[in-house]
């Protein structure tokens, strides 16, 4: 297992190295992302026949971000071939504000992105044992799926906003008010037990419950969007950099940065 996640970890690395210079979707780009898409789509529907959780894989909070990201997937696969088909070499007919379906896009990129790391965190820090065995939908669900959001920081044109860390906020709010209600509601998780996760018994252990939900909310959700700003700002300084160098013979006001795309009227592609 330790050799497939290492490998896994190369492979993104490789193609956040090989992918970076998109900036606007390529062929090549929009056969990846379909590709990613349907692994995600397929991982999605077998969750629901192979997992163990049966019918209660929808309490876990591993498999809201997984559905959420193939949807989030999704959309953006429609997008990619949509400007590539439409808008790619018809700047004269793009739109000039964000449409509903990318804002949607851009909210589930948010959402997922710091959900599935935290997913990732959790399960290899907290829960996960050494010589645990991990079946292939665990691996996918607890590695895999933190691979692609990192991957995908650095190869999409996704901007990632301070100011939306709230997001990220409402998403574990909204997760941790439906735990409080299932658990009132006499919900139990698949080993008969009365919450859905251990740290959040509200039965025996109420202020650890509480404490967990005010630490994922307020200090890890904004946390983690925080690094991820980061990582945008370095794929920003990459590309900046690189896109630099292409057109060092270029007259300065034809040079393409992504810098130079922020500042402008046009908005910036989101796919």
């Amino acid at each position: 297992m330790n050799a497939s996640i290492y490998l896994s970890i190369y492979l993104s690395i490789y193609l956040s190295i090989y992918l970076i210079a998109f900036r606007q979707p390529t062929l090549l780009y929009a056969m990846y992302q379909t590709m990613l898409t349907i692994y995600l789509m397929f991982l999605s529907i077998y969750s629901g026949f192979a997992s163990k959780h049966g019918v209660k894989v929808f309490i876990y909070f591993t498999y809201w971000t997984l559905y959420l990201s193939s949807l989030y997937h999704l959309l953006k696969t429609y997008h990619t071939w949509l400007f590539l088909y439409k808008y790619r070499d018809n700047k004269e007919k793009r739109p000039t504000e964000l449409t509903t379906g990318i804002k949607i896009q851009w909210v589930l990129f948010n959402i997922t992105s710091n959900g599935g790391i935290i997913v990732a965190i959790l399960f290899w820090l907290v829960l996960y044992h050494p010589g645990k065995t991990i079946d292939f939908l665990g691996f996918n669900t607890h590695g895999v799926l933190a691979i692609i959001i990192l991957t995908d920081m650095f190869i999409s044109a996704m901007p990632v906003r301070l100011l939306h860390a709230w997001m990220g906020s409402v998403y574990a709010t909204l997760f941790s008010i439906f735990c409080l209600l299932y658990w009132q509601a006499g919900g139990t998780n698949t080993k008969h037990k009365p919450y859905i996760y251990p740290i959040m018994d509200f039965s025996k252990n109420s202020g650890t419950a509480v404490l967990c939900i005010f630490v994922l909310v307020f200090l890890t959700g904004p946390l983690l969007h925080t690094a991820l700003y980061g990582l945008y700002c370095l794929r920003r300084t990459i590309y900046n950099k690189a896109a630099r160098q292409k057109n060092s013979n270029t007259p300065h006001n034809t040079i393409m940065c992504e810098e130079c795309e922020l500042q402008s009227k046009e908005p910036i592609s989101a796919v």
